[in-house]
């Protein structure tokens, strides 16, 4: 590397070795070295590929080989995970959260085969300005749909974070996720739980049973709907094994080729409508990870 550069690259790695003190990063300072040069390493545009990884970070004392040696050794260090970093990151996110009217968080699941191999990521992220940042996630060893109980494990950490954040106090958090999501027990534990609010992409396959209207499917409302048109059901049983209550909306936009179905616990089920795009914001960057895999 030039001169101008080793100095940049030098003077950023001290940087966010410095705001890893500030965040409190619970990590050795051999790793939080590895961590900084590597986060460096990808501010430059290089490839997030351990072997262009490797060779970025090699120098006239150590090849590239020992480099990505390194690198192994450090992706595989148990000390490593999610769970460490939630809290930092909300913190380092300050001027951004402590400014929104709503947290929208978005849970979303990408997958893909490699070598024979599954890789099924589950992640939970917050929608800020039409992207979705991942605040935590969980690697599942086989393919398939998650659970109940994955869904709970990646949203308990970043829920807990967000609520013991003072800074954050009076602003509501919100989940938004689609429809392998779609179950009123997500909804009521969270609500219960949390006190949070959600909304979630409905199948057409689901039941709704509410006051004046017998037990329906989904499928069977939608037959009835035209493109342009919606319908707010109130205080629907959704599922027929579930009590809880939740507002259902229909609606069928003039530009989208199908009509989509939420269901959401909110008290003004208006509010709600511009948040589910959030889910749809996060679908898109999970393609963007799975286009972009090694």
């Amino acid at each position: 590397m030039e001169v101008n550069n080793v100095q940049t690259h030098t003077y950023l790695q001290e940087t966010i070795l410095k705001l890893f003190v500030e965040i409190d990063l619970n990590l050795s300072k051999p790793l939080r070295k590895m961590l900084s040069a590597l986060i460096v390493c990808l501010l430059e545009n290089n490839k997030a590929h351990i072997s262009r990884l490797g060779e970025s970070l090699s120098t006239g004392d150590a090849s590239a080989m020992a480099c990505i040696q390194r690198i192994r050794r450090f992706l595989s260090n148990k000390k490593l995970s999610p769970l460490i970093t939630v809290v930092p990151l909300l913190l380092l996110m300050r001027p951004l959260l402590s400014k929104l009217p709503e947290i929208v968080l978005t849970m979303d699941r990408t997958d893909w085969e490699k070598r024979r191999k599954y890789i099924n990521i589950l992640s939970v992220a917050v929608s800020y300005k039409g992207r979705a940042i991942p605040l935590f996630w969980i690697v599942l060893d086989r393919k398939g749909n998650s659970s109940f109980e994955h869904w709970k494990r990646v949203l308990t950490p970043v829920i807990e974070g967000l609520q013991q954040m003072e800074w954050l106090s009076g602003i509501p958090i919100h989940v938004v996720a689609d429809r392998e999501f779609a179950s009123p027990k997500l909804a009521e534990w969270l609500k219960k739980t949390y006190g949070v609010d959600a909304t979630l992409r409905m199948k057409a396959s689901m039941y709704l049973k509410g006051e004046g209207m017998p037990e329906t499917k989904i499928a069977t409302l939608l037959r009835k709907m035209l493109k342009g048109s919606r319908r707010v059901l109130r205080d629907q049983i959704v599922t027929r094994d579930s009590t809880f209550k939740m507002n259902v909306v229909l609606n069928w936009g003039k530009e989208y080729e199908e009509a989509m179905v939420r269901g959401d616990d909110t008290r003004e089920t208006s509010q709600s409508g511009c948040t589910v795009r959030a889910a749809f914001w996060h679908r898109a960057d999970a393609q963007r990870l799975e286009n972009q895999r090694f």
